[in-house]
């Protein structure tokens, strides 16, 4: 770990310690960008962002937001760091893992935005977040559902964004939503490739999306027509709003 962090994470607790900081944030950004990152690097970045949490926990205890870049974790590294973080609201996880295709569980009592890009995990599965209201997750690389909801009874936003390109797996909205019936906001972003959602009929539809006021369907590919958005309006009586965009890349 290096002494700057160090010195920062030990200034940031004084101040804390103040009761005067109302909220704090932390970006962590490595030496490297991802594209040159080996595996060891993955794991060197990960360990010295763990010692750093256990060495200044009282500069994580009052932390609002969270986000990492490049870094590889033990299985619960994660859990261990927002079991530190008690009041985190947001994370960002971006070209973070646990383990090629490692199972990520997250339970936090204050955590309301989740936000997940490039991850290697094989399903990210969202145990008990009584406050979460907004939820990203980009290029994920599973073969089966990449999300698993468990209690997230406030979670209103939901944007899945994915290039189609070798993807093994189309999700079926009624079965990944089905314990999230107060969707109101989905944006689903194809990047012009391969359509990885499966129309499906109003009966199974409408008990996870019959809250939906608005739709974004980003980036369709040509030959994808009209009649392909039908069945979300038809499950949708609270749509107020539809936007499509039709792209060839």
């Amino acid at each position: 770990m290096q002494q700057d962090s160090l010195t920062i994470g030990k200034s940031v607790a004084c101040a804390m310690a103040t009761n005067k900081v109302e909220a704090t944030e932390f970006e962590i950004v490595t030496e490297k960008p991802y594209k040159i990152c080996s595996s060891a690097d993955l794991l060197r970045y990960g360990k010295q962002f763990n010692d750093f949490v256990v060495v200044c926990p009282d500069a994580f205890a009052g932390l609002r937001r969270l986000w990492l870049r490049n870094m590889s974790f033990g299985e619960l590294d994660i859990p261990n760091i927002l079991s530190t973080c008690k009041l985190l609201e947001y994370l960002g996880l971006s070209h973070c893992d646990s383990g090629i295709h490692s199972v990520l569980q997250v339970e936090h009592a204050q955590l309301v935005e989740l936000q997940v890009d490039n991850g290697k995990f094989e399903r990210v599965e969202l145990i008990c977040l009584p406050e979460l209201q907004r939820v990203t997750y980009t290029n994920w690389s599973s073969y089966e559902d990449p999300m698993y909801f468990g209690f997230v009874p406030q979670l209103s936003k939901l944007s899945l964004i994915k290039i189609g390109v070798g993807s093994q797996k189309t999700l079926e909205l009624s079965q990944l939503l089905a314990n999230v019936p107060s969707i109101s906001e989905l944006y689903l972003d194809f990047r012009s490739e391969k359509i990885w959602v499966i129309p499906e009929c109003p009966k199974l539809l409408v008990p996870v999306l019959n809250k939906l006021q608005h739709v974004n369907l980003n980036h369709l590919p040509e030959g994808c027509d009209f009649a392909w958005t039908m069945f979300i309006l038809e499950v949708a009586p609270s749509l107020k709003e539809l936007c499509i965009t039709v792209w060839d890349h």
